[in-house]
């Protein structure tokens, strides 16, 4: 009998690890399929990343200027003193996308902001004020008055990437892009 009771209770063990595979096998299955469905992310995530680091450039630029910020013609060549991550100024979703131009970036200076004195607004005004973002315009040094988001939006979940004058940075979906100061 006792044979008999160590076999059953083998069996049974082995048939809960078995059950265990396959809820662990089932569960990193679904995790796949989440990742893979958001190719967009790591692109996301890089270019609010650089987008950020430019937008802190250009404050630092601003600070040893006389708190004006650089000319439109040339604002990334003239904060490349202030940020040591040359890489960052490509939109990682334009670096995917013509991995072998090296000379295409992706990012757009507000024009109406060159030359700005950052000095004269209070807090709130500056929240609202873009200052760089994605742009169709795949120049080095472009720049216009916030007319060149991309359309469709760039990144996933229909977002583009934009850095406003207090240097904080977010995805805005298209309706919310209409609503932004300018």
């Amino acid at each position: 009998m006792r044979i008999f009771t160590e076999a059953a209770g083998l069996g049974r063990r082995l048939f809960e690890a078995f059950v265990g595979l396959i809820c662990l096998g089932f569960v990193a299955f679904i995790l796949l399929a989440y990742l893979s469905a958001r190719p967009h992310s790591h692109n996301r995530i890089s270019c609010i990343s650089n987008l950020k680091q430019l937008g802190l450039a250009n404050l630092m630029y601003a600070a040893d200027w006389d708190d004006r910020l650089p000319p439109r013609d040339i604002w990334m060549d003239a904060i490349r003193d202030y940020h040591k991550n040359y890489g960052g100024e490509r939109c990682g979703e334009v670096t995917a996308k013509y991995a072998d131009r090296k000379d295409l970036y992706g990012y757009s200076f507000n024009s109406r902001l060159s030359g700005f004195k950052t000095g004269v607004l209070d807090w709130e005004a500056t929240q609202n004020r873009p200052m760089l973002y994605d742009s169709i315009n795949l120049a080095r040094n472009a720049s216009d008055p916030f007319a060149s988001l991309p359309d469709p939006p760039r990144h996933g979940e229909l977002v583009n990437m934009v850095c406003f004058l207090d240097s904080h940075t977010k995805g805005l979906k298209k309706e919310a892009a209409k609503s932004v100061g300018p």
